[in-house]
């Protein structure tokens, strides 16, 4: 009798289809930050982004005497690799955009 092969299913991908994705923030989950530092892992890349404040108080104070200041983070963001491009790209436009109606921005001295 003649044996009968096994039909080997092949898995579909599943059907793509575009979603336009739009953020409703929450009044609670928006932050100001004024200072921003950047890492990166072998699979994710970190935002770290932070507030400081406009007058320190004494222990702040005698701290930036020392040279530093440590301050925690108000929100770190962990994205892939893959984001960091679209972001750039995001970064840019806005930029652009604000240039275009405020004027040229103004990077500060960064040896004060």
């Amino acid at each position: 009798m003649a044996r009968k092969k096994a039909v080997q299913s092949v898995a579909k991908e599943p059907e793509r289809v575009p979603v336009r994705v739009i953020l409703d923030p929450v009044d609670e989950s928006v932050h100001y930050a004024n200072y921003v530092e950047t890492s990166f892992g072998t699979y994710e890349c970190l935002l770290s982004f932070g507030r400081v404040p406009p007058k320190l108080n004494i222990a702040q104070t005698e701290e930036v005497k020392s040279g530093t200041l440590k301050l925690e983070p108000l929100v770190q963001i962990i994205v892939p690799p893959t984001l960091i491009p679209g972001l750039i790209r995001a970064l840019t436009t806005t930029k652009d955009g604000y240039e275009k109606m405020m004027g040229p921005i103004k990077e500060p001295d960064a040896s004060k």
